[in-house]
């Protein structure tokens, strides 16, 4: 009867502690979610480059501006970061800029006469009340945080889908099903641990955000632990939206000196020179790809990198073909 009390105790004293170690998790989370999630670099711009009638701008100019923004030739200039050239005549779709809360410029078509060094004549797609329409400034550089990360947030909306499919598709097909953890995954990882095999797969994509935003990548059983109870508490409170918003920005995408390159909106920057929004499928592909190799010239990293840029193409390019096809065969 004694012995029976004493297991009740220990029993009782046991979900005590767990409680409040789960409610000081659970502080912990919030507290930093609903917070100052990053410190974010502060950007040094040029001005913008003003157009209007009578400006002394030139072709060579509007050349150096444009190849600064990395602005591509399009004949159609339907999508933003492109512009068409015909003699003296310019079209040139902007990608808008925000310079403070009550002063955004929206992406707009500038259809603009040079003749000679100066500006006869420009309209715009939006009404400039003041004559003056602005194209956006060059970026020429930064001060960065003491952590040395460097991050261009975005939101969701300003991802691709094509990259979120891809993305999902390759680390977490049901990360819209789960509760924040895979029990598969978590028996595989446990297994390993004891086996002392290395690291594998199995994460979903709530937990690596939580290995990379509070914890750390010690492998040790007591922080997947950490990293599964989290995750679960994390998925009560928040959207699957709002998670999947702070991963893509959160996750780490390479190095630039001392600096490593947080999440897809930076490395798109860094890369490819231009926003998501902007890029080509296979350069989608290629930045989904290499999300989870840590910047080296190992054989073993490159090849890492090759097949889950391919697996990832696949992932993008597969729904693209599927539904073309069907198009071809209504035709």
């Amino acid at each position: 009867m004694v012995f029976s009390s004493l297991i009740l105790i220990v029993i009782i004293a046991g979900m005590v502690l767990l409680a409040l170690y789960l409610i000081k998790l659970d502080r912990t989370i919030t507290h930093k979610f609903e917070g100052k999630r990053w410190d974010i670099p502060a950007k040094v711009y040029s001005q913008p480059l003003e157009l209007y009638q009578g400006a002394s701008v030139d072709k060579d100019t509007m050349k150096t501006w444009l190849e600064l923004l990395n602005y591509q030739s399009n004949k159609a200039y339907d999508r933003t970061g492109t512009y068409h050239r015909s003699g003296n005549t310019y079209f040139i779709h902007t990608r808008g800029f925000t310079y403070s809360a009550n002063d955004v410029d929206k992406e707009q078509v500038i259809k603009m006469t040079i003749a000679g060094n100066k500006i006869e004549s420009v309209q715009s797609t939006l009404p400039a009340k003041s004559g003056i329409i602005r194209l956006e400034p060059v970026s020429i550089g930064g001060i960065y945080p003491d952590s040395n990360e460097d991050r261009l947030v975005v939101s969701l909306d300003e991802v691709p889908q094509p990259l979120i499919d891809a993305l999902i598709a390759t680390e977490d097909r049901a990360f819209y099903e789960h509760k924040g953890v895979s029990i598969r995954g978590i028996a595989r990882a446990v297994l390993n641990n004891f086996s002392g095999g290395s690291r594998q797969g199995g994460s979903t994509i709530t937990q690596q955000l939580i290995k990379n935003f509070y914890l750390n990548s010690d492998r040790t059983l007591k922080r997947k632990a950490n990293e599964a109870l989290m995750a679960v508490l994390l998925e009560l409170h928040y959207s699957k939206d709002e998670i999947l918003q702070t991963y893509l920005n959160e996750i780490y995408l390479g190095q630039n000196g001392n600096r490593s390159i947080n999440g897809f909106g930076l490395a798109s920057q860094f890369y490819f020179d231009k926003p998501l929004n902007e890029l080509r499928l296979d350069q989608q592909a290629l930045l989904v790809g290499m999300q989870k190799a840590r910047v080296s010239t190992t054989h073993v990293a490159i090849q890492t990198t090759q097949k889950r840029a391919v697996t990832s193409c696949w992932a993008i390019c597969w729904p693209l073909a599927h539904s073309v096809k069907k198009t071809m065969k209504k035709r």
